[in-house]
């Protein structure tokens, strides 16, 4: 069985895919600090230290980004119910759909028996579209990726932007 992960830094709902295409909403996690501000999510302001003799006091600046480590937290609770239901028995593959950046920390995050799961991957921004759209939105983003792959791989098509290749 298939997965289909959509996801945002808001957002994250999780697909059953069948077998002629239909999408089954399995399950939905929100993550509204998603939408927050770095200065929102700190706890207070940044500390502050003497610098040499006198009253002259620097603030500390902060190593990470808040909103970073916020995403990032995001990013392993979706990884954790892929596990849940990779362990239990429930999918077998793993469609990733999210924005770049946040493709990015999912893919970081996977553990290695995990990615090996992940069949497709497009970086989409999904996750407010209704479950109606989505299908159409997937097959376009196929079609685009096997045409691009089909034109990457027969050296006597024109390129991505129409000019022919050397």
């Amino acid at each position: 069985m298939t997965w289909t992960v959509i996801a945002n830094a808001t957002l994250a709902s999780f697909y059953r895919e069948s077998r002629n295409g239909q999408l089954e909403r399995m399950q939905v996690i929100e993550h509204p600090t998603g939408r927050a501000r770095g200065h929102e999510l700190g706890s207070d302001r940044p500390g502050r230290c003497a610098k040499g003799p006198g009253s002259r006091r620097a603030a500390f600046e902060p190593h990470t980004d808040p909103t970073d480590v916020d995403r990032d937290h995001f990013g392993r609770e979706i990884v954790d119910a892929l596990l849940t239901a990779v362990n239990e028995g429930q999918c077998d593959k793993i469609v990733l759909v999210a924005p770049p950046r946040m493709l990015g920390r999912l893919r970081a995050q996977l553990p290695v028996a995990l990615a090996a799961r992940v069949i497709e991957s497009f970086p989409l921004d999904l996750g407010r579209r209704g479950l109606a759209h989505i299908p159409e939105a997937l097959l376009a983003a196929r079609t685009a990726q096997a045409d691009w792959a089909t034109r990457r791989a027969l050296p006597g098509l024109p390129g991505a932007y129409g000019f022919a290749r050397a």
